[in-house]
């Protein structure tokens, strides 16, 4: 089931690696089921989504969410967004913040 959802993850293009070209950033990200907020991810280490924090860190019920394992499995199959710093900071952040307080 996991995997399931981690592909239309993936098929769905909500992976998205942002290069942030003033700031020589790269930020790694998930977009929440309807695009309105996004997950920041570490590859293989961490995401900002609810499930990894209580499912992952806290409870330990769970190796990963279902950003992480999507992120896995598309490897460098990811969509690259180049963006301007101002871009970023006005379009990108704003949904980076809403995807910790969700």
């Amino acid at each position: 089931m996991a995997r399931r959802r981690a592909l239309k993850l993936i098929s769905e293009k909500k992976l998205v690696k942002f290069i942030v070209e003033d700031a020589n950033l790269t930020i790694y990200a998930a977009y929440s089921r309807r695009f309105d907020a996004l997950y920041v991810t570490v590859p293989g280490k961490f995401c900002s989504c609810p499930s990894y924090l209580f499912d992952v860190f806290a409870k330990r019920i769970s190796d990963s969410c279902i950003h992480l394992l999507a992120m896995k499995l598309a490897g460098n199959n990811l969509q690259e967004v180049e963006i301007s710093l101002d871009e970023f900071t006005s379009k990108i952040f704003p949904l980076i913040f809403k995807g910790l307080i969700d």
